[in-house]
């Protein structure tokens, strides 16, 4: 029987206690549905993510199949990686980060204000404050589309992460892909005067391949950067909810380690995926050219060789080590980003509001990004 079924109910529920079964009986674990070994040790997930020459991410060096709205700093190698990459890094070392993130803060408090003392943490405060930031991080002033719409395709992407799974998802991501690349493209070609886009120097960039992989990018980090912050804050909250953290007599200022420790225990990101680009081998388990593997990253940061008593929320812990923003030439670029927003946000909310829930948190059927659909909280004052 397949114990690796990440989209089960009871595995969406629970899929820590899959993991630590798959790293002790079976760590490189083979999934017929997906074609893939599926890796859940934290020193086989490290290596893979720390050599990019033996498992690539641009998977059309084995031959396979590439659409051009796929081809971003996610799933290119060097040289398009590194050229690409160095543009947007680049771009962003040139952003006012201080006056972004206080930006952010008021951003979340205004919010707050508008909510009143009960609602839905994620539909209501986490989604929109994610949009929000990323404007403000682009310079753009808003994004010029139907909200249904925009939120439909948004979803639509983050599902189509399991197509290995749920293949009808595929074609759907393809199609969002395009939809966000459309309003997003006006604003990179004439970029706005303030934020990331004023820096990026689309406008320079010759060759046609580079000025597409540089637009899905700018893309990819846009939506990485709403999906992935929102899904942090509505799984940090929750943790952090059921923990009594909210309710201590003193608030605390929540600091970067303490952040870091959230992303290892309750990070979105559980799953990335790569090619191999030679013959290797991953404990006892020889691989050859055109093996894919999966690297759960969830199950590396909950590793016990790694993490004395992972399965529990310490956080004054040293978690340094989590893979939660991957590792190597494809770490994500706005891993400073989340933690700084994620640092402003929860200490703003010890400090204001003592936090229980409101109704029980429904999970988002998803597997690769994991978040919640729902959050109901009730918010008190001090």
């Amino acid at each position: 029987m397949e114990i690796f079924t990440p989209l089960a109910p009871e595995f969406l529920a629970d899929p820590y206690s899959r993991y630590a079964e798959l790293r002790q009986t079976d760590p490189v674990h083979w999934h017929e549905g997906l074609g893939a070994y599926v890796m859940t040790r934290h020193s086989d997930c490290e290596r893979i993510l720390r050599d990019p020459s033996t498992f690539i991410s641009d998977f059309r060096t084995v031959g396979d199949d590439a659409p051009p709205a796929f081809l971003s700093l996610q799933t290119l190698d060097p040289p398009e990686h590194t050229t690409v990459r160095r543009m947007v890094l680049s771009a962003m070392r040139k952003v006012e980060f201080d006056a972004w993130v206080k930006a952010v803060r008021e951003e979340a408090a205004t919010l707050l204000r508008s909510l009143g003392t009960e609602f839905d943490f994620v539909t209501d405060f986490a989604e929109p404050l994610g949009t929000r930031s990323m404007l403000l991080l682009f310079g753009m002033p808003s994004i010029q589309a139907d909200e249904t719409a925009y939120r439909s395709a948004l979803r639509k992407l983050v599902l189509s992460m399991d197509a290995g799974l749920a293949p009808e998802h595929g074609p759907l991501g393809m199609e969002a892909r395009a939809y966000l690349s459309e309003l997003i493209e006006p604003w990179v070609v004439s970029p706005p005067t303030t934020g990331l886009l004023s820096h990026v120097g689309f406008d320079a960039v010759e060759a046609e391949d580079h000025r597409l992989f540089l637009l899905n990018s700018l893309r990819a980090l846009f939506v990485a950067g709403y999906s992935s912050s929102s899904s942090m804050l509505g799984n940090a909250v929750r943790t952090l909810t059921e923990h009594g953290y909210f309710n201590s007599p003193e608030p605390r200022d929540f600091t970067a380690g303490m952040a870091h420790e959230l992303v290892r225990f309750v990070g979105p990101v559980q799953a990335e995926t790569r090619a191999v680009a030679k013959d290797t081998e991953v404990g006892s388990q020889s691989l050859t050219y055109g093996d894919f593997v999966v690297i759960i990253v969830a199950s590396a940061n909950r590793d016990e060789a790694i993490f004395e008593a992972a399965n529990k929320l310490d956080l004054s812990r040293d978690a340094s080590k989590h893979l939660g923003f991957g590792s190597g030439i494809h770490s994500c670029v706005g891993a400073r980003l989340a933690i700084s927003v994620l640092c402003e946000v929860i200490s703003d909310l010890s400090k204001n509001f003592p936090i229980d829930l409101a109704g029980d948190p429904i999970q988002r059927p998803t597997a690769t990004q994991r978040g919640l659909d729902n959050l109901p909280v009730h918010l008190n004052t001090r």
